[in-house]
């Protein structure tokens, strides 16, 4: 049929700011970018703001864009495949309260890319499964080449 193949396109952008000049944003509101559900490739707030000791710290800002192929492997549509480009960057951390603002890193905007594939399993339970490859990997940093996401959820 018409729908056998599925191009979504998805694009984010935000701000945080908090409501009272007295109260600096909580770490949970803030953006943690990179990770299964926003820069897939990354780990967990490797795309925002962090201190040196690489421990993130959330970012006011940040923009995401997504590009996913997305295919049935099962005629019933139980599995599906694709293959995926994402895009991100968060920067500039909340700097209330820091006496050390030398001691943040990643602070600046800074796009990062990565392509990879994936599988979406409907039965028994759903599972989302993505390997993920850097296209600007930082090798003096350390950085590894690829990151493998496994997500259980109920929405795919």
């Amino acid at each position: 049929g018409d729908d056998k193949l599925v191009l979504a396109l998805r694009g984010k952008i935000g701000t945080v700011h908090s409501l009272t000049s007295k109260r600096e944003t909580p770490y949970m509101e803030l953006f943690h970018m990179g990770g299964q559900t926003t820069v897939r490739g990354f780990s967990f707030g490797t795309i925002s703001p962090a201190w040196k000791n690489i421990d993130p710290l959330g970012a006011k800002h940040a923009l995401q864009f997504t590009a996913e192929l997305i295919f049935p492997l099962l005629p019933d549509y139980s599995m599906k495949g694709h293959v995926f480009y994402d895009a991100g960057a968060g920067w500039e951390a909340p700097k209330r309260g820091t006496s050390r603002p030398d001691l943040i890193s990643r602070n600046n905007f800074n796009l990062r890319h990565a392509v990879g594939f994936g599988l979406n399993l409907l039965h028994p339970q759903p599972i989302k499964i993505d390997w993920g490859y850097k296209l600007d990997r930082n090798k003096k940093a350390g950085e590894s080449g690829h990151e493998f996401h496994l997500q259980a959820n109920m929405a795919f």
